[in-house]
């Protein structure tokens, strides 16, 4: 096969290594024991504190030496090894491996590359300044903040202003209701040269034209709660991508005759939008692509159709419903689709609260689209299949030339497997439909493809059907964004058997089908892509 040779996989964010926190806690958890032990055989009516610290010290002072002796290659790894691996550690467990040792203490707090990316969400703002002066002032950091209570509004007004002329990206999320008026202002109204993205959730304060003394060059992405520019603000002229969560706001501004949109704004999301009044205020630049996301179908149904009928048919390039029904409520979806009279299967998501069973998106707003789908079905329809979500849409999906699915195996079909009477398993791929111009497969991995919860799982892929795609071109295997954790390599024989099963193709054109390998997914024995006529042979 031809393609570049197989990388071993990292270790992810998620992964428990023997030799941090598990060995570290069971440790110290066996030394506890042998001190209470200790204390409960103790001669009452003789002291024995000097003589139970004395043991309690032994015994830790044991443990660490047995750990030492077990460990000692692990302890001896070159400081640059150590970092890179401790890299790929949430920023809680950085704190656990740093406690390990002392030889790994001194490496890893004064590693800089380790304090770029700091999410405190977990952690809590306590140490904030420590952490950003961690970097010794050069490198620029990604910043990552909960507010919870009084303090964490403290530590961030007085550490985080010094610093922002080395934030790159900010977050805040705001769960304690901080809701005293244009703190955020006051906190950000210095430059910020480097500042690539700002996210404010659930922050009520106002986002003005004093933001960052008029200093931001660098601002491309703008995500906020509050958003009130009636006029130009120069820190948001370059900003490409805008999200707007909760558009009532702008209904307190009726004097005003539009809402100030960046020059240079690309995509527009409006999240949660209760009220179409606003619209008339909205004026985004001719050539930006819209998105709109619903989540209250039912209360909401003038707005969704006034919206949708606003920025047809050239702006709107993307639609998300996340009803908490599907079943229910995807009637009431497909209706406003023809109400609008949406013939093309623009950007269109249809998602509940556990996984999206369709979506589609339109890369640009040519006639060319794709399709993403799930294994797990809408609520109800397991008997039914897929066939009541692809007959009843308005357009057709023959025109489709991209389609992305999902590796793992939805819960359901996991606790179906499992039950005593287990019922008619779902099938995935949708007996009549044919996609004639179905050109690229994408299959997103965020499990281990030798697991027991993936497509590839024998007992599983008997029930998957066959796709019918007679000018499939290319199987391309990713990673799923949302995984957490390194993929095993994919065997090759896995991967034929997928496809020499469960594919329908044009069998002449198999010499040009290829399959296509993206980072962080891998194929055992140094095959990382190539013809897939290979693949099959070997097999």
């Amino acid at each position: 096969m031809s393609g570049q040779n197989s990388m071993p996989n990292p270790p992810t964010r998620s992964h428990d290594p023997t030799t941090l926190s598990g060995v570290f806690a069971a440790h110290m958890e066996q030394a506890i024991r042998a001190f209470l032990g200790h204390e409960a055989r103790r001669d009452p009516t003789v002291s024995h504190s000097h003589s139970m610290r004395f043991l309690f010290n032994q015994t830790l002072a044991g443990v660490l030496h047995e750990w030492n002796d077990a460990h000692s290659r692990t302890i001896q790894l070159p400081a640059e090894i150590l970092v890179h691996c401790v890299s790929y550690l949430p920023m809680k467990d950085v704190f656990i491996s740093a406690a390990i040792c002392a030889t790994w203490r001194n490496v890893i707090l004064r590693a800089p590359e380790l304090w770029k990316d700091l999410d405190l969400s977990d952690v809590g703002t306590r140490f904030l300044g420590m952490f950003l002066r961690r970097g010794n002032g050069t490198h620029s950091v990604k910043l990552k903040l909960m507010i919870t209570s009084q303090s964490c509004m403290s530590a961030i007004r007085k550490h985080l202003p010094a610093h922002l002329h080395r934030v790159r990206r900010l977050e805040v999320d705001d769960r304690f209701g901080y809701h005293e008026p244009n703190w955020l202002p006051d906190i950000l109204d210095r430059p910020a040269p480097l500042l690539e993205t700002l996210i404010c959730r659930r922050v009520l304060s106002s986002t003005h034209a004093g933001l960052f003394t008029r200093h931001a060059p660098r601002l491309r992405v703008l995500d906020v709660s509050t958003y009130d520019c009636a006029s130009p603000c120069p820190a948001f002229e370059r900003v490409s991508v805008l999200h707007l969560r909760g558009c009532q706001y702008f209904e307190e501004y009726p004097g005003s005759r539009t809402i100030w949109m960046p020059p240079e704004l690309q995509e527009l999301h409006i999240y949660d939008t209760y009220s179409a009044s606003f619209l008339p205020l909205l004026r985004p630049p001719s050539h930006t692509r819209v998105s709109l996301h619903f989540t209250d179908l039912r209360r909401n149904s003038s707005t969704i159709i006034g919206m949708i009928s606003h920025f047809l048919p050239s702006a709107l390039h993307h639609i998300e419903f996340r009803p908490s029904c599907p079943l229910l409520e995807l009637q009431e979806i497909i209706h406003y689709l023809r109400l609008c009279d949406i013939t093309t299967p623009l950007g269109l998501v249809i998602q509940s609260s556990y996984h999206v069973f369709v979506t589609l998106h339109r890369s640009d707003l040519s006639a060319r689209a794709s399709l993403h789908l799930n294994c797990d079905p809408p609520h109800g329809t397991s008997e039914i299949g897929p066939g009541l979500v692809f007959s009843h849409f308005p357009f057709s999906f023959g025109d489709l030339e991209e389609m992305t699915i999902s590796s793992a195996i939805p819960w359901s079909e996991r606790n179906n497997a499992s039950a005593k009477k287990p019922r008619r398993p779902y099938v995935f791929f949708p007996p009549s439909v044919e996609f004639a111009k179905l050109r690229t497969l994408r299959i997103l991995e965020n499990e281990r493809a030798d697991g027991p919860d993936t497509m590839f799982n024998p007992f599983f892929m008997r029930h998957r059907g066959v796709l019918r795609a007679p000018s499939l071109r290319c199987v391309s295997l990713e990673r799923a964004p949302e995984a957490l954790r390194a993929i095993a390599p994919i065997p090759p024989s896995m991967l034929a058997l997928f496809i020499s099963k469960h594919i329908v193709f044009d069998e002449d054109l198999l010499p040009e089908l290829v399959v296509r390998v993206s980072d962080g997914v891998y194929l055992e024995d140094a095959e990382d892509g190539g013809a897939a006529l290979e693949v099959l042979q070997s097999f």
